[in-house]
């Protein structure tokens, strides 16, 4: 009982914090203040005896340390950097070079900016820089440019400032000219990894066709910004524009394919290879927040079959969510990895068994795919205003195959590194799947009705509370079914 008590203590520090940082953009707390001190004097005089009393409290004084925090974040963060002004820069490329269809992207940490001969005195700032493909720009180099800072854009379905802020960017720029003035800037480990990674990309785009080669690239490090138009489309209409991005979605779904081998070998080297499989993943994209957030969970849920216990999947993610979201408050609300990761892991364990819990093997992956397919499905409407018809049943087919096709590629990829001549013709190998995969996606998405339109908008906390609320209502029926045939 004593165990139960921690863990619900915990679970309601862990909601009122997070409730702080999704609210506090929202309310008008110059009004509100007084009201929540008013409440909090109350729950501490009078309710302070009863248990739900005590509860209430404690979620109360977490939401205003939620509400604080957040606020101290956004005045850390909003540095309003001088716009529009001619200045000199010099920083660091903090980011991997991104390519997309017009230009490329990268991530600029500044050292210093001076404006009319005078350096300003400000911290450390990140800027969004545009720049033009084959820059030869690489992680790590210092560069020295003149520029204006220009604000964050703001245009019809989507807002910079809230999608930069989750990266602690504050402005961008386009740059066309620099110098380069020093290189190894950075942490060393990480800048070994995107050497690896530019050697791949330019062997895997040497060897393969240019589309399956985006693909694969797209699978395994999440760019997708070579992808041909058509491709990213029937992306879209079939609710899949997650898979060639870095997110948690991916890692989740991942982790699963090994699992379908405990039919066939030892269930303890089945999660060991699931759990190295999650490692190697985390490696190869140098380990961003969202791969990270959701490798812990999978290696905690891998570890909880390793010892054959079920973990408490709700306590985990409220730790986990605000554990990460203390680095970064924002992330929380308009961080779509960050969301889609818990919610792909809250399907895998508790939705997809309430579907069929029975299941091994392959069909256990395709079972636990649609749960975490469904979970997802509220944000993915709200965020991406899309109602995908077929999404759901055409995924938890398809998306089973995205873990055989990384995993194959992966050790493909590797294998074509290998200094002998002609290796690199190993990778052909991989053309097949992926070229498979790219047809099935396009008869699917080519399905009368397969998407519409949906409104986009803040409703997703709604969607959350109905799935979660389905979920506890479930699984309070059964329970109190159970006690009944006692």
């Amino acid at each position: 009982m004593e165990l139960q008590s921690r863990i619900s203590a915990i679970c309601t520090i862990c909601i009122g914090l997070l409730l702080g940082f999704v609210l506090a953009e929202y309310l008008p707390w110059n009004i509100l203040w007084w009201y929540l001190l008013v409440g909090l004097f109350a729950c501490l005089v009078l309710l302070w005896k009863n248990t739900i009393g005590r509860i209430c409290l404690v979620c109360l004084v977490s939401f205003i340390i939620g509400i604080l925090y957040w606020q101290h974040r956004y005045k850390v963060w909003n540095i309003d950097p001088p716009v529009k002004e001619q200045m000199t820069i010099t920083g660091w490329v903090s980011a991997p070079v991104q390519d997309r269809e017009k230009d490329s992207r990268t991530i600029i940490t500044t050292t210093s900016m001076v404006k009319d001969g005078f350096t300003l005195k400000m911290k450390s700032s990140r800027l969004v820089a545009y720049i033009p493909h084959n820059s030869g720009l690489k992680y790590g180099d210092e560069i020295k440019f003149d520029t204006k800072l220009e604000l964050l854009p703001k245009f019809a379905g989507f807002d910079g400032e809230k999608y930069w802020r989750t990266k602690n960017v504050q402005s961008q720029i386009h740059l066309k000219n620099w110098n380069i003035i020093g290189h190894n800037k950075g942490n060393p480990i990480t800048r070994l990894i995107y050497k690896l990674r530019n050697q791949i990309n330019t062997k895997v785009l040497a060897t393969l066709p240019a589309t399956e080669g985006n693909l694969l690239l797209g699978l395994l490090f999440g760019n997708q910004g070579q992808l041909p138009k058509n491709i990213t489309d029937n992306f879209r209409t079939l609710g899949i524009s997650h898979l060639t991005a870095v997110s948690g979605y991916n890692l989740t779904i991942i982790s699963l394919w090994p699992i379908a081998l405990a039919g066939f070998i030892p269930k303890r080297w089945s999660v060991f290879m699931a759990a190295m499989l999650v490692l190697i993943f985390v490696i190869f994209t140098a380990a961003p927040s969202s791969i990270v957030r959701a490798a812990i969970m999978a290696w905690v849920v891998l570890l909880g079959k390793f010892m054959g216990r079920k973990p408490h999947s709700i306590v985990l993610i409220l730790c986990t969510a605000t554990l990460m979201s203390s680095l970064n408050p924002f992330i929380v609300k308009d961080d779509a990895g960050f969301i889609l990761s818990f919610l792909a892991f809250f399907g895998l364990v508790e939705i997809g068994p309430l579907i069929y819990n029975k299941a091994k093997g392959i069909i256990q992956i395709v079972i636990e795919t649609l749960g975490a397919q469904l979970a997802a499905l509220p944000y993915l409407l709200g965020a991406f205003g899309q109602l995908t018809l077929i999404g759901p049943l055409s995924n938890a087919i398809i998306l089973p195959t995205i873990p055989a096709i990384m995993i194959g590629g992966l050790l493909i990829v590797i294998l074509s590194m290998i200094p002998v001549n002609g290796i690199e013709r190993i990778l052909w190998i991989a053309y097949y799947p992926l070229h498979s995969f790219l047809f099935l996606i396009e008869k699917a998405a080519k399905i009368p009705y397969a998407s519409m339109p949906w409104p986009k908008g803040g409703l997703f906390p709604w969607y959350l509370g109905v799935v979660v609320l389905g979920w506890w209502i479930y699984k309070k029926s059964k329970f109190k079914g159970q006690k009944s045939k006692m």
